[in-house]
């Protein structure tokens, strides 16, 4: 059966207002509906969450969509699929309000006509599918398609997946015994239902084939991990994992749409892409949630997009990368979302990276956020190894991470960072405040926008470019023989800086981008924070550099 519940204007008794106009309740009354399954992985969620989200005037406007009620759309659940014998576990919260801002517009005149009146009605209109038989035995819409297969165990779903039925939507949680594979494009819609490792099953639940691709929206696929803290450790009394939630072939492509969450996973990857090998991850609000394993809930060299509302969320690794691990020519572009709350036992909290010669690894950081990770080692948000790029840009923020040495970035040797927009603040280095934001060996740097609140340490044999006016970290240059010049941005802005006093201090300069002309005071916008040392314009070279005060 497929059933709509109904809200309906029944009967509807004009009045006569104040300013003498004829109006009607339902033109000013404004209705808002909520739908909530009542049990969700055996959790009561309707007595738990529905007083906090109804219990008062304010909670309960805040939790609907409201529309005029003569204006809205009567259907609280369309098609609603329900089986035989089955009771439905939907939980509907209704909210009827009067704007405080309507007036005496709707205010009736007592001397004039009677007080207006509403009745409303609620109804359940039930219907069978267009492929089920009726008792008489006759088919309803028999010429009728389907633009979906409904699937309500196990059998079912690999029958469909066998017959390559392009949209699939669950109409009860599945538990799988085996490895589904996906040797085509699909889409399966779990309708809010889940689809769990069976008990004893430890394998891939899903193995997307070369060249096929699989979009999961509205469904949860659980790996049956139970990870708890217990005396300061992670601890697992479910399944320990062989497979991976979803393993990737040549060229497949993942995609997880709103509603999708990929949780619960211990010993393996939520999504392996493989090396090289093409695979793509795209996350449209889909999520990967409280996953642990030896390198990152995501891994491999493939192309990773994360769209607004995706998360990667509260995952722990037991080695580097507590979200993901790009594994050599690897793309990550982020337009949106957070990789938030993760865990590595060494280097980088959210992402652990490295490119080949040739084959670069590349950041395209947009929007969104990593925030509030942890590493043991280096990098709490972000480790690079060799042949990375690094583009920050727009509102994305790196914030609030961790680690024991450079607490947003770890960038290595041949490393391109650009900086054009975003945000760096508020992350911590446990054993070195110097570089609190970042530490970059032999970087290939260019920091022309954006916001640079936290200390950053530079060393190494390359020649960075500063500017803009969003510096108020102190950046720490540990300058190398032969490259003691830091190139200004055409803009740039108070700069607060340190050199290591070595062997080239005396050589070490700022050199104004092609085209400056030397204002008087521009000195001042460069604070040299070495004690007893001034910046000053040296009218010869051109240059801004150093001298004892």
């Amino acid at each position: 059966m497929k059933y709509n519940l109904k809200v309906d204007i029944s009967a509807e008794k004009p009045s006569i207002n104040t300013k003498g106009a004829e109006f009607k309740l339902s033109d000013y009354l404004q209705i808002g509906t909520y739908c909530m399954d009542e049990y969700s992985s055996g959790a009561n969620y309707a007595n738990i969450l529905f007083p906090a989200m109804f219990g008062t005037r304010e909670a309960a406007l805040s939790n609907v969509t409201l529309s005029k009620l003569s204006e809205a759309d009567s259907i609280v659940r369309p098609n609603a699929p329900m089986l035989p014998g089955e009771q439905t576990s939907q939980i509907v919260a209704i909210v009827l309000t009067m704007p405080e801002t309507v007036g005496n517009e709707a205010n009736f005149d007592s001397t004039k006509a009677e007080a207006p009146e509403i009745d409303l009605g609620i109804s359940v209109v039930a219907t069978q599918f267009t492929h089920e038989y009726d008792s008489f035995d006759n088919r309803y819409d028999t010429d009728a398609t389907l633009d979906f297969t409904p699937v309500a165990n196990l059998n079912q779903l690999k029958i469909a997946l066998a017959n390559k039925e392009k949209n699939i939507v669950l109409t009860q949680n599945i538990e799988s015994d085996e490895t589904l594979a996906v040797d085509y494009g699909v889409t399966i819609n779990g309708a809010g239902y889940t689809l769990s490792r069976a008990p004893g099953f430890t394998g891939t639940i899903f193995d997307v084939k070369a060249n096929s691709s699989l979009t999961l929206e509205d469904i949860i696929v659980d790996g049956g991990a139970v990870l708890q803290t217990s005396s300061g450790s992670v601890v697992n009394s479910g399944v320990v994992a062989t497979g991976d939630l979803i393993n990737a072939g040549a060229n497949a492509e993942i995609v997880l749409n709103s509603g999708a969450v990929l949780q619960n996973n211990d010993g393996t990857f939520a999504v392996n892409l493989g090396t090289r090998i093409g695979a793509t991850l795209t996350m449209n609000g889909g999520w990967i949630i409280n996953n642990r394993s030896g390198a990152g809930a995501v891994w491999g060299g493939g192309h990773i997009t994360i769209n607004e509302g995706s998360k990667i969320n509260n995952n722990i690794s037991t080695g580097p990368a507590g979200a993901i691990r790009m594994v050599g020519k690897c793309n990550l572009t982020m337009n949106g979302g957070e990789i938030c709350n993760n865990t590595a036992a060494t280097d980088g909290g959210a992402i652990w990276g490295y490119g080949t010669n040739g084959n670069s690894s590349v950041y395209n950081l947009n929007s969104g956020k990593i925030s509030n990770n942890t590493a043991g080692g280096v990098g709490g948000g972000i480790y690079t190894g060799t042949y990375s790029t690094i583009n920050i840009s727009g509102d994305f923020e790196i914030c609030d991470n961790t680690a024991a040495d450079s607490g947003a970035m770890r960038i290595t040797n041949y490393t391109v960072l650009n900086m054009t927009g975003g945000k760096i603040s508020g992350n911590v280095s446990t054993g070195n405040e110097n570089n609190n934001g970042f530490y970059g060996w032999c970087p290939r740097l260019t920091i022309t926008g954006g916001e640079l609140n936290d200390n950053i340490y530079l060393a190494g044999g390359h020649t960075p470019t500063i500017g803009g006016d969003g510096i108020t970290g102190t950046v720490y240059f540990n300058i190398g023989t032969n490259h003691n010049t830091v190139n200004l941005a055409a803009e740039f802005g108070s700069i607060k800086f340190i050199v290591h006093e070595g062997g080239n201090f005396a050589a070490f300069n700022f050199k104004p981008a092609t085209g400056y002309t030397y204002t008087d005071g521009d000195e001042a916008k460069l604070v040299c924070m070495n004690s007893g040392y001034e910046t000053y314009w040296d009218s010869t070279t051109q240059t801004f550099r150093l001298r004892a005060e």
